[in-house]
């Protein structure tokens, strides 16, 4: 699964980077780890060590992008939801686990044009932001022809399982909406009217 996820995370950060690129913004900067069943890490958001199979986010505090590997398997699967309390995804896939990576990249660009994005924005605007920018990378990854049929069903139906709005997050079908217009704009700066 380590394998699936880095490749993965490298075809979004060359997403990103090319962006950056076009616009004169330098380099993207950002780290990942796929910590194996049972590993124990430290999360500089908590500032303690941790055995967590399950969580998958992105730490501003360290730039981090965490990202189990039994979580992927559990995304993969159509069960991740169940696991937060949503239910068993309809259209189980491994690109449910590619939107995942994009989305939690997402909020690394977050952070990066915005680096006090957690004070000025709600997590509502901050996760349908993510969404909607993994969308543009989905939509840079049908051109690259690497889609295949049914992947972006897979994402959609992964975010509608979740299917309620708990702690401020947009619903799972709110998520599908940011997602999906991301993906028919394919313009990161579209997404900007989720967050602003």
């Amino acid at each position: 699964m380590a394998t699936y996820q880095e490749n993965v995370y490298q075809n979004v950060a060359n997403y990103w980077q090319a962006n950056y690129n076009a616009w004169g913004y330098g380099t993207t900067t950002g780290y990942h780890y796929f910590p194996s069943v049972g590993e124990a890490i430290y999360d500089a958001c908590t500032q303690s060590y941790a055995v967590d199979d399950t969580s998958v986010y992105f730490c501003p505090v360290s730039d981090y992008i965490i990202f189990p590997q039994q979580a992927a398997v559990n995304i993969w699967n159509g069960a991740y939801a169940t696991l937060l309390g949503g239910t068993a995804s309809a259209q189980p896939g491994d690109f449910a686990v590619a939107f995942t990576m994009a989305h939690e990249f997402g909020h690394n660009i977050t952070w990066e044009l915005w680096p006090n994005a957690g004070q000025v924005f709600s997590k509502y605007q901050t996760e349908g932001f993510a969404d909607c920018l993994a969308g543009t990378w989905a939509y840079s990854a049908y051109y690259q022809g690497i889609l295949e049929g049914g992947d972006i069903e897979e994402a959609i139906a992964m975010l509608i399982s979740f299917g309620y709005s708990s702690a401020g997050y947009p619903s799972g079908e709110e998520r599908a909406q940011f997602f999906m217009y991301g993906y028919n704009t394919g313009s990161p700066a579209d997404c900007a009217q989720v967050i602003l």
